[in-house]
């Protein structure tokens, strides 16, 4: 199955966003944060990077559960490239942990707005207010 996870209906992919512009929305699964150090949020880096672009894209209710539902997804999928069964098993469990953290405590962080941003107006919105990214 393709990890690469695509945004519909968007002129700008996420693999066409930069390292610095993914930085600089992204918080690599709370890793950014000063009290919280996820164990495992390297291994799951691109999941996180992806949920977090989703979340800064925003829109209603109905988009936050999608981009959790594809969180967990794209997670579980991370999953089944780790060998030997109790390893998997083991970040199988990380993965629904952060699933339902984030079921939990998203909404916090997620952007409510009308319409979900497409990704080329958050690039451009945040190379507006970051003018080292471009």
């Amino acid at each position: 199955m393709n990890n690469k996870l695509r945004f519909e209906n968007n002129d700008l992919r996420f693999e066409d966003l930069s390292q610095r512009q993914i930085s600089c929305i992204s918080n690599v699964c709370g890793e950014k944060n000063e009290w919280i150090k996820p164990q495992h949020a390297i291994f799951f880096k691109y999941s996180c990077n992806v949920h977090d672009i989703s979340y800064a894209q925003g829109g209603c209710e109905e988009d936050r559960k999608i981009a959790d539902a594809e969180f967990l997804r794209s997670m579980l999928n991370d999953c089944q490239k780790i060998s030997g069964i109790l390893n998997r098993k083991r970040y199988r469990a990380w993965a629904y942990l952060y699933f339902a953290a984030i079921r939990a405590l998203g909404w916090k962080y997620f952007n409510y707005r009308h319409e979900k941003l497409s990704l080329t107006q958050l690039a451009t919105f945040r190379s507006n207010t970051h003018p080292s990214l471009l």
